[in-house]
């Protein structure tokens, strides 16, 4: 009976309700297609970061996180260590830096060894070569892949050699000659733009690390366990001398500003909330001084005053709810549009390091329930005036005025 009153009393003033109703709905669709982007665009950035350079969890020696000098070294040949090679998808990297010098041209230049055939395991470095080709049985010795801005600056193209000059891990001036075997570039210039990828073997040669190296990086399977599990398992593993960190801590400072901007999406998406539920409230409190006589009426004859306050709360339940499924239904194609097709862009903005010439969303359950949770919830609270309004309704001075 309470349901049928509070559905009567809903289509009584179809108007009202309708443009309440069409509030909600376009509220909803805005809130679930601003998440699907929104989503899109983080996931995006992190498996660039991921894919791309960090890895999902690093392993490093003493504190070279912080204080990255080439000597603070990982043993490759430390049975531990030799272990876990082993048994997980893992690359090891020496990260140093050098003066890169081509005919008149010098240039600083930061230099990553890695292991080529491990490498593609944890990263694409692979598919990101641009120009020439990615390390074979068939490089030259001293193979290098380099940047396409240092590769600009140097003057350098595919098969030009060239010479870095450094600091070896015993002090020692490290210095040889290095042949340009390819050009890459990532969907973050400013990672790859000054880089020199070498093999691990030719950066040990140079930095005389021998059987060294600064890093592992970890690429996790997120099927068979999860970023946080491989990286516990990998502290247990270690020595103490060595840790063990996931991507946030790695790109810290990225991982900071995306969760304030993060910060700074929700309070847009509250306010549309809020008008949202200014207009749920208008509606309520319209509806209560249309119908006070009535409300009267049904408190002389012996109606409790929480009846009111709960048909109050089922009318508003019930306006969200078809609501939402309405707008649940536009926002099904909205969403799957976006995270299929998505849009492109007349100028394209950069976030994070990565260019957006285009955006694609990321279809997901979350997009649905969250729009819907927060606006009932919403409508529920500023229902709370017009239930407790109505209980102060004086059935006395309601029945004079009839």
């Amino acid at each position: 009976m309470i349901f049928q009153l509070a559905w009567r009393n809903l289509i009584r003033n179809r108007r009202r309700s309708l443009l309440t109703g069409g509030l909600i709905v376009f509220v909803y669709v805005l809130l679930s297609g601003f998440k699907t982007l929104s989503d899109g665009v983080y996931d995006r950035i992190i498996d660039g970061f991921i894919l791309e350079h960090t890895g999902h969890v690093q392993v490093y020696a003493e504190d070279f996180l912080d204080d990255p000098k080439i000597y603070k070294a990982i043993p490759l040949d430390d049975a531990k260590i030799q272990r876990i090679l082993r048994s997980h998808t893992t690359s090891p990297r020496i990260l140093g830096s050098a003066l890169a010098s081509h005919k008149s041209y010098s240039f600083g230049a930061e230099v990553v060894g890695i292991d080529p055939q491990r490498e593609i395991q944890v990263t694409t470095l692979n598919k990101r070569v641009t120009q020439g080709i990615y390390f074979s049985e068939a490089s030259p010795q001293n193979a290098a892949l380099v940047g396409g801005l240092l590769a600009q600056r140097l003057h350098l193209k595919v098969g030009d050699s060239f010479v870095m000059i450094g600091q070896a891990a015993d002090g020692s001036v490290a210095n040889d000659r290095f042949t340009v075997i390819g050009i890459n570039q990532s969907s973050t210039p400013s990672k790859d733009d000054m880089r020199v990828y070498i093999s691990l073997s030719s950066a040990q040669d140079f930095y005389f690390l021998e059987s060294r190296a600064n890093k592992l990086v970890f690429h996790v399977n997120g099927e068979n366990s999860t970023i946080e599990e491989v990286r516990l398992q990998l502290a247990g593993m270690l020595p103490k001398s060595m840790s063990a960190v996931d991507w946030k801590v790695v790109e810290k400072d990225f991982y900071r500003a995306m969760q304030a901007d993060k910060a700074g999406d929700n309070i847009a998406r509250y306010i549309f909330v809020f008008v949202a539920a200014l207009g749920v409230l208008n509606t309520l409190l319209m509806s209560l001084l249309e119908r006070q006589r009535e409300f009267g009426v049904l408190l002389a004859i012996g109606t409790r005053p929480s009846y009111l306050s709960v048909l109050i709360f089922i009318e508003t339940t019930i306006l969200i709810l078809v609501s939402c499924c309405i707008g649940a239904s536009i926002a099904l194609i909205t969403n799957w549009y976006l995270s299929e097709v998505g849009f492109a862009l007349e100028t394209p903005f950069e976030y994070g390091g990565f260019e957006f010439s285009s955006m694609r969303g990321k279809l997901d359950f979350a997009a649905f329930w969250f729009p819907f949770l927060v606006i009932l919830i919403s409508s529920w609270i500023v229902s709370i005036l017009p239930a407790m309004r109505v209980r102060s309704i004086s059935p006395l001075e309601t029945m004079r005025g009839i």
